[in-house]
């Protein structure tokens, strides 16, 4: 075959002009294939989609910065009881500290007066020496 003849069979324009035709017009035929496979790739994307926001959450609620939190996980591994987070409380409200974790880490706080009963401020001191010695 020559390249003339090549050429020739190349620019039959019947098949290239028929080749589309399955997709508009008169000759658009849906497939029941063509129906599943749509579906299966747009549920693949939807699940995929929902297990990253999923994952994402759960590590962004890990991660997350919450004070309160903090200061909760700090009383129980001190072992602290309800009373004495009040205490705590009452402290941070006298010294106008919005995170009480802080409580934790600066024991100047302690020095402030705060009006509280002679067994609370004893108490105080006891958890102001077993914290900061």
């Amino acid at each position: 075959m020559s390249v003339m003849s090549n050429l020739v069979l190349l620019a039959n324009e019947s098949n290239w002009q028929s080749m589309g035709d399955r997709f508009s017009g008169d000759h658009l035929m849906v497939q029941t294939e063509d129906i599943i496979g749509a579906i299966v790739v747009i549920s693949i994307f939807i699940i995929g989609y929902l297990t990253l926001t999923w994952v994402s959450n759960r590590q962004g609620d890990s991660t997350k910065h919450s004070p309160i939190r903090l200061f909760k996980e700090l009383c129980d591994a001190h072992g602290l009881d309800s009373k004495e987070r009040r205490l705590l409380k009452k402290i941070a409200e006298a010294n106008a500290v919005k995170n009480l974790a802080l409580l934790f880490t600066q024991p100047e706080l302690y020095a402030k007066p705060v009006s509280i009963s002679a067994a609370g401020k004893q108490k105080c001191q006891a958890f102001q020496s077993r914290l900061f010695s």
